[in-house]
């Protein structure tokens, strides 16, 4: 922590080097961030915020909204993010579970929300020509970031995240890489999830990297991808399944070799991606994208290294991080087992009716995850947790058939994963209706309609299916594999 905010130690001659830039030429140095980050948090403090309140903010990415990030981060906030343009269930739901004290807003149309009881504070997207800053501030120890997990079973829980421990881990994974300050990252990914606030906003910092800041990735952007890189002179960049299957679909019948235009490094790692993608990519660009595995509550556990050839091998997700310790416990007659992991870098513990359980940080933690370690490189079979990894957005499914069961107690909802090429996984949501009830084709119509408007469009179904009855044991548990058959899926609607 006492490099922290890149003002002390090794990052003092970068003050005057550019930081964060977006594609309309706005730009921040290192001082001139540190400075419009400590007049945020006098303005938290003119909020009557304090070290340690819970505050969600509607996250767009934007060098504004990274300027509120870090000044959370500085003064010791519980920050929770959510995705902007959110539907009012979403924003209700994320408001009613986390009590939080102020909703930051840069957009101005949600204070018209009447709906929504709580205390908002408006920021504009443009930056204050002028500021006045008495002092530099210290930096609290005391700040969390609060996220959705999937804890081990799949069941939806909230985790806090130590900022000291996200700047630490980002640190490491940076120095195992060999990034130093003389890299650019184009961060492309949502601040609202980890992969465009944690790999995309936080880990670069920590070498002391210049952060080119765009609007969350659109297919549109695929046109002028290479370009950006070149442009820009990207160096490092993080790629999700989705955009790794689009650009080869956009160039499959065009060479470019990415090396040539001054990209260094591609790291792969927020859902799962074959080896044979991975190797046709290398093929088609220059570039093998480098894997690796972890999770929220662990952030990295083991990664590929492009100056390690046996740290990759087909089936494997690279090899242990130096500073972490990994055991299996293995299944019965199985060579496989649950992966447990001990890390400096692991979260606090769950957030529950707003105070912070904490978890044994010495302890082996488990991952849900089923795999086998060998000389040092890990494998994932299986999950134990019922999670889907959507274009390396986490969904739980169960989070999504409650709120269906909420809206209407008369319609049953599983929301079941399925192979997805643009997004590696995604899901069907299959329903069933209560008898009693007439006019179904109505029902399903008016349902579809209250979905789409209550879900935001990563939360949208490849398709909705009608049964009659859901197959289940003898207990009555449904067994959501069996749906999967393709007598379910007669009544799409």
């Amino acid at each position: 922590m006492k490099d922290f905010f890149l003002t002390k130690g090794r990052y003092t001659n970068l003050k005057n080097k550019i930081f964060l830039k977006e594609l309309d030429g706005i730009s921040l140095t290192f001082d001139e961030f540190n400075k419009y980050v400590d007049y945020q948090i006098g303005i938290f403090k003119k909020d009557k915020l304090n070290e340690k309140d819970p505050v969600l903010l509607i996250c767009s990415n934007s060098i504004r909204c990274s300027i509120i990030i870090f000044a959370a981060i500085k003064y010791g906030l519980k920050l929770i993010t959510l995705a902007s343009n959110p539907t009012s269930l979403e924003l209700s739901n994320m408001i009613e579970e986390f009590e939080p004290k102020i909703v930051i807003t840069l957009d101005k149309s949600l204070l018209k929300n009447k709906k929504i009881d709580t205390r908002f504070l408006y920021i504009k997207n443009s930056l204050p020509k002028k500021i006045k800053i008495k002092k530099t501030l210290k930096v609290s120890s005391k700040g969390y970031l609060i996220v959705k997990s999937s804890g081990t079973t799949g069941l939806g829980k909230n985790i806090c995240l130590s900022f000291k421990k996200l700047w630490d881990s980002g640190e490491n994974f940076c120095k195992l890489h060999n990034i130093s300050h003389d890299n650019v990252f184009w961060n492309y990914l949502p601040f609202s999830y980890l992969g465009g606030l944690f790999n995309l906003l936080i880990l670069p910092t920590t070498s002391g990297s210049t952060i080119l800041i765009d609007k969350s990735f659109n297919s549109a952007m695929l046109l002028s991808f290479i370009s950006t890189i070149k442009n820009f002179k990207i160096s490092n960049i993080w790629l999700v399944p989705s955009i790794l299957r689009s650009l080869l679909i956009l160039h499959k019948h065009t060479k470019i070799d990415l090396k040539q235009i001054g990209l260094k490094k591609i790291f792969v790692g927020t859902a799962p991606l074959n080896f044979k993608l991975k190797k046709e990519f290398e093929e088609k660009f220059g570039l093998y994208p480098l894997e690796n595995y972890g999770l929220s509550e662990t952030t990295f556990i083991s990664s590929e290294f492009s100056d390690d050839k046996k740290s990759i091998k087909k089936d494997f997700l690279g090899k242990k991080l130096k500073r972490v310790k990994i055991k299996l416990i293995k299944e019965k007659n199985s060579k496989f087992g649950e992966i447990y992991v001990q890390t400096p870098f692991l979260f606090e513990g769950y957030y529950i009716n707003g105070k912070l359980k904490k978890v044994n940080n010495s302890s082996f933690f488990p991952t849900g995850d089923i795999g086998l370690i060998k000389n040092n490189l890990i494998q994932v079979k299986s999950r134990k947790k019922n999670i889907i990894k959507k274009g390396g957005i986490m969904i739980l499914p169960e989070e999504i058939e409650n709120n269906i069961n909420k809206y209407d107690n008369s319609i049953e909802a599983v929301c079941l994963k399925r192979d997805n090429y643009l997004y590696g996984e995604s899901f069907d949501i299959f329903i069933k209706i209560d008898k009693t009830k007439n006019k179904i084709q109505q029902k399903l119509k008016i349902f579809k309609k209250w979905y789409f408007t209550n879900f935001s469009k990563l939360y949208w179904p490849d398709s909705f299916y009608l049964i009659k009855n859901f197959p289940v044991t003898n207990s009555g548990k449904i067994e959501k594999y069996k749906l999967k058959n393709i007598k379910f899926k007669k009544n799409e609607f």
